[in-house]
């Protein structure tokens, strides 16, 4: 989970496919961040800017009527030189010139299209946590500034040491604000390990001045490594299931009915407790990579179990229909359920259906399912209702 102390940043989406507006705006939403707008005309760029108060843009660059340079340029006339405001581009031309033009011209950072949604999520956090410590540190040398000023004029015989002071404090002030400038370099072009830059910048600003830090401040950097830590978690599963797609195959002759007794066996620290009934019926073997539907298979069924959790009877059902094109593999449970109409996003990746409170999870279950029967040749579905259960199938070809 993101931390929750950028959410209420203003995020403007600058793209003239619609396409590309919902997928970055969904992915933001399911982020949590609350105050998304969009246009696919760059001549609203300006109005918007001066309306909306936007905290970091996304930015394509090859537009209609405006090119994103030429956004870029207007931005620059309307952007305080005291102020941080984070330009994302993304764009298809992935050219040097074309990186340094779009660097140089204002933009603090740079994706190709088509992006990483991992890496999109990382680098706007990123950029809107960069915003933040400057802000900080903006706000730190107005005041150090005013302080300055008050005792220059009270404490004439005290100069020499006054002077002192400010030279003292203007150098940590040039300390921050370097570091700041590696933190914003990292960020731009060395996403290799983003949490580990995370965490380690924050590591330098505990340090930093730590008995003028307010009780606020040290408790929003305790919130950035939580949040960190918990998105290690996420990215974890992500980059697991971004390597589904380059893993290579080996398909091999499938005892299924094996393979499920084997998955019920493993999944039973699961299922300790509980009133658990399994219905075996008729199941098909296959071919398939054996690792891989073992995993959709772990994930189908560890999903029963969750969701039957609130039952005093929880019953599984697990079998096999087959045709001369297909066999028809599924997984019924009569648990929690869900609204039949969310059924076309089940296997979206980041997508839930229930409370995080209700049931854990980080929502890429089902789409790593998805993936693995996708690169088989195969598709999937569900449908289910709330309260009564649901039913999860795969197909796969014969």
């Amino acid at each position: 989970m993101m931390d929750t102390t950028f959410i209420d940043a203003n995020i403007l989406i600058v793209d003239d496919k619609e396409t590309n507006i919902d997928v970055l705006a969904g992915l933001l939403e399911f982020q949590g961040y609350k105050n998304i707008q969009s246009t696919t005309d760059p001549r609203l760029v300006v109005d918007l800017f001066n309306t909306f108060h936007p905290d970091l843009i996304l930015l394509d660059l090859m537009m209609p009527y405006l090119t994103g340079f030429e956004v870029l340029d207007q931005l620059k006339e309307l952007i305080s030189p005291q102020a941080y405001l984070p330009v994302l581009v993304l764009t298809a031309d992935i050219s040097v010139e074309t990186k340094q033009r779009a660097l140089s011209a204002g933009a603090k950072d740079f994706l190709a299209k088509p992006f990483d949604l991992i890496e999109v999520g990382l680098r706007i956090e990123n950029l809107l946590f960069a915003r933040h410590l400057y802000q900080t540190l903006q706000n730190q040398n107005q005041v150090l500034e005013e302080k300055v000023r008050e005792r220059t004029i009270s404490l004439e015989k005290l100069n020499e040491e006054l002077e002192q002071r400010v030279i003292q404090r203007t150098s940590q002030l040039k300390r921050a604000n370097q570091e700041l400038e590696a933190f914003s370099y990292s960020v731009s072009h060395d996403l290799r390990a983003p949490l580990r830059h995370i965490k380690g910048y924050i590591d330098l600003l505990m340090d930093l001045n730590t008995n003028q830090r307010s009780e606020d401040e040290i408790h929003y950097l305790k919130v950035i490594v939580g949040g960190a830590s918990e998105m290690e978690k996420l990215i974890d599963a992500l980059l697991s299931f971004s390597k589904l797609n380059s893993a290579e195959l080996r398909k091999t002759h499938i005892d299924s009915m094996a393979m499920i007794k084997q998955v019920i066996k493993l999944l039973e620290p699961e299922t300790q407790n509980r009133n658990i009934t399994f219905h075996l019926g008729q199941i098909h073997d296959c071919e398939g990579d054996e690792q891989l539907l073992k995993q959709v298979w772990i994930n189908l069924i560890s999903n029963a179990i969750k969701y039957t959790g609130k039952k005093e009877e929880a019953i599984i059902e697990i079998g096999s229909v087959r045709n001369d094109e297909e066999i028809d593999f599924f997984v019924k449970d009569n648990g929690a359920g869900f609204d039949n109409k969310y059924a076309g996003k089940l296997f979206t990746v980041f997508k839930r259906l229930h409370k995080p409170g209700d049931f854990n999870g980080i929502g890429i279950g089902l789409a790593i399912v998805n993936s693995i029967v996708t690169r088989h040749g195969g598709r999937c579905s569900g449908n289910g209702e709330v309260g009564m259960g649901a039913t999860f199938r795969f197909y796969l070809p014969v």
